[in-house]
């Protein structure tokens, strides 16, 4: 016993609460500590009443200790189990997961995979549920505006419901993924169509990335705008501007060319200056528009380096 918890608590109740709530070793430990600590804190902000007695000064300890012990009976780590019931006797519960993540992290790499795996299996979780979330987790995406539980849960149920009206697997992931993120249902689609057709034609993911998004952005703003959502017009002007920059963006990444933007901007212009060209005759094929557009562009490119 410590003498913070000796002036305040006194051996007969804390006996009591030990013995009522069957605390083996570790978690009796655990219950000191917490005790200790919850009391200083308290005794420091002047918040300790003459009319507090034991049993009520011990009622946060012996429940924090209960969520320690609970996790700690399911195979969860020390670290897990403290991080766990320290949130959870404050009551902010978001990002829970995460927070007892990464206190287990600091400890061992391993020790908080491990832990990972029994919370999988103690919340009964599903692969494809297990699957993002570790994904979440490797690349740093841990923490948002809602709890990552609740975003990798949506991320299942569209998945899902992009399954069912008989999605592709490749096409639903990206889908949910960047719907997760709040963009615009319009966005998503055409990001998933865009990157799974780049993928089943050979594409690199980087490619089909690099595509996917700027085909997504290009359209999303012509299809939202009230009355044109349907103008073909507009529409293909839009595919257009994608087009010409993921052509752009290929050749200019496969030649490592030094100045990369000024490139990207020179092949945009004569792309599209070739392709709605007022001279038809200048083209037949579009292999034959993407030749003449990328020598238009080479050729502001070559005269710029010259310059410099």
């Amino acid at each position: 016993m410590t003498p913070i918890i000796d002036k305040y608590i006194g051996q007969e109740a804390l006996d009591h609460a030990v013995s009522q709530n069957a605390y083996n070793e570790d978690c009796f430990k655990e219950f000191i500590r917490y005790l200790d600590h919850f009391l200083t804190e308290l005794e420091q902000d002047g918040a300790i009443e003459e009319e507090d007695t034991a049993a009520n000064l011990l009622l946060v300890p012996v429940e924090h200790t209960n969520y320690y012990a609970k996790r700690r009976n399911e195979g969860f780590s020390i670290a897990w189990s403290k991080k766990y019931a320290e949130y959870k006797t404050s009551g902010d519960t978001r990002n829970l997961v995460m927070y007892c993540y990464e206190a287990s992290e600091e400890q061992d790499k391993q020790q908080a995979d491990a832990d990972l795996m029994t919370y999988f299996k103690v919340t009964k979780r599903d692969q494809l549920f297990i699957d993002y979330l570790l994904k979440r987790i490797s690349t740093g995406d841990r923490f948002g505006e809602r709890s990552i539980e609740k975003d990798v849960e949506e991320f299942v149920s569209n998945y899902n419901e992009q399954i069912s009206k008989g999605k592709s697997k490749l096409y639903a992931y990206q889908y949910a993924d960047w719907l997760i993120d709040d963009y615009h249902p319009i966005f998503c689609d055409d990001y998933a169509y865009i990157y799974e057709e780049s993928i089943n034609k050979g594409k690199s993911e980087e490619y089909a990335k690099e595509y996917a998004y700027q085909y997504a952005s290009e359209l999303v703003n012509v299809k939202r705008r009230s009355g044109i959502s349907d103008d073909e017009e507009s529409l293909n002007w839009a595919k257009s501007k994608a087009k010409a920059h993921i052509n752009a963006w290929q050749y200019a990444n496969e030649n490592e060319l030094k100045s990369y933007d000024k490139f990207m901007e020179y092949y945009k212009h004569a792309y599209l200056d070739t392709l709605y060209s007022d001279d038809p005759n200048e083209w037949k094929t579009i292999e034959q528009c993407e030749k003449i557009s990328l020598d238009k562009a080479l050729n502001e490119y070559e005269r710029m380096i010259k310059k410099e």
